[in-house]
Order: structure tokens, then C-alpha cells, then sequence
């Protein structure tokens, strides 16, 4: 396995009911399978990341399949990689982490959040992937331990993927593409700016291939206060607007993602 220290760095070893290194430190299993590697003194409140009415609101929308094309197109574009340790940073409540994982069955594949109530969430659902809760800025990892590595919206140390990769491993990035619930936004916002079209190369990386994928989205009144509940949007939006959007029939939206493919530079 994996998994280090992230108090000393050393690896950590199974226990019975846990994980432990030389120096004496201990992380237990919970209940649902993940482990807590996020240490108390470096949690930047008492419950960092999304919180349980957002990864409810997550879980519901993405179950109805209205990203199903975007974890599809994830795995075929990492279908020729047969890595062997797979990485999702940001893992939210694990369903990109399982539509990986479904793809790679021989692979061990690996969730991290700093999301306490999202990894529950995924470690109770799929359990065939080994979730923890921990910084992406920080992660409980050993060095070059993974051939792939994918990160969806979620923002993280571009020190830490160099780190992470395998020598000839790869990293697909998700970014908004410029029209991405463009519907929604212009909902909320009196001006609506574009997402940029050519997100920033990580440090230490090399750009493969860049892919625009969109599609429409038919969404239920509900299902589009879902998706609004579960971003940054929902903070902006008014009362007014989530009682307009739960008592709509149909809301039409437009998908637009960027998906950036890297390897490390040589």
C-alpha cells in the first residue's frame, strides 16, 4: 500500500484495525473502510470541504447520469495506460473514483478528499477502492506511487503531482470549458465571464492532448437545485432563484469540460 505518514513521512503498514509507522503513529479504519489522514493541527476549520447537504446534493445529481459522458470520456482516455495504482484528488463522493476504477479492474485504485462527510460517503459505496480523508496540498502518499493520476475541478500542489507520478505515469486535469452552466450562471450573476479555454500546465509537466467535450443537459427543477447546491454557485444564488428552480418542470443546461492530458517532463 501506498500510504505515508503524514505526520513523520515514514510508510505506514496495515494493522489490524488500522495503519501505523515506525515512529509510533496510529490511524484507524472507520467504520465505512476509509482511513483519516488529515491531522487535526492542519485543518483549517472543524470541518473542512464540502459539507453533508452539498455531497447529498452531489451524490443525487450525478447518480441521475448527467455527467455519465464526462466519466466515460475518463476512461477512455486513459484506457491505453493499464496503470496499476490510479489516484482521483478531489474525490467528492467517489463517482468518478468508481467509474475509474470499473475501467481498470486489476488496478488499485486510490480516492482522496478533504471532504470527511464525501469519503464516508464513498468508502460506504464503493468499497473496492481505498478512500482517505486528507489535503491535496499534503497527500498521505509515497513518492512516484501512482501511473495515474486525475483531478477534476479540485485544486492541488503541482509539487505533489510531480511527486506522486510514476516515471512514465500520466495526469488528466478537468477544467469548466468556457460555456459551462452558462444557464445557471447567468442566473446568479449580473455578468457572467467565461472560464478560461486553456487552463495552466502544472509545473514539471509536459501537455500530451487537450479535449473540449460538451453536451446538453436536461435536468428536473430538483435535480437543478441539486447541481446548484452542490458548487460554489449555490453561495451566490438567492432564495428566489432555488425556489424558482425547484418548482420548474425541466431545466436545460449546457456541460462544457476541458480535459487536459500531461506527462512529466523529461
Amino acid at each position: 500500500m501506498p500510504y505515508r505518514c503524514p505526520l513523520c513521512r515514514l510508510s505506514l503498514h496495515p494493522l489490524s484495525a488500522g495503519w501505523g509507522c515506525q515512529n509510533g503513529h496510529r490511524f484507524d479504519r472507520a467504520k465505512e473502510g476509509y482511513v483519516h489522514l488529515l491531522p487535526a493541527n492542519r485543518k483549517h476549520s472543524r470541518a473542512p470541504g464540502d459539507e453533508k447537504g452539498m455531497v447529498q446534493a452531489r451524490r443525487r445529481f450525478l447518480e441521475a447520469g448527467h455527467y455519465q459522458p464526462l466519466a466515460a470520456y475518463l476512461r477512455e482516455q486513459s484506457a491505453d495506460l493499464a496503470p496499476q495504482r490510479l489516484l482521483d484528488i478531489g474525490c467528492g463522493e467517489g463517482y468518478f473514483t468508481a467509474a475509474l476504477a470499473a475501467g481498470f479492474p486489476e488496478a488499485a485504485s486510490y480516492g482522496v478528499d478533504i471532504s470527511k462527510n464525501a469519503v464516508q460517503k464513498a468508502a460506504k459505496k464503493y468499497p473496492a477502492v481505498s478512500f482517505c480523508v486528507a489535503s491535496n496540498h499534503d497527500l498521505p502518499f509515497e513518492d512516484h506511487a501512482f501511473d495515474l493520476i486525475v483531478r477534476t475541478y479540485a485544486p492541488s500542489s503541482d509539487a505533489e503531482l510531480t511527486r506522486l507520478i510514476s516515471a512514465n505515469g500520466q495526469l488528466i486535469i478537468v477544467t469548466p470549458g468556457p460555456d459551462h452552466l452558462r444557464e445557471l450562471r447567468e442566473r446568479i450573476y449580473q455578468q457572467v465571464n467565461d472560464h478560461a479555454e486553456t487552463p495552466s500546465v502544472p509545473t514539471g509537466f509536459t501537455l500530451l492532448d487537450s479535449q473540449r467535450i460538451e453536451h446538453q443537459i436536461a435536468a428536473s427543477g430538483a435535480e437543478a437545485l441539486d447541481l446548484l447546491t452542490m458548487t460554489p454557485f449555490g453561495w451566490h444564488a438567492s432564495d428566489e432563484l432555488k425556489s424558482a428552480l425547484a418548482s420548474e418542470t425541466q431545466v436545460a443546461l449546457s456541460a462544457d469540460f476541458i480535459i487536459q492530458r500531461y506527462q512529466v517532463s523529461r
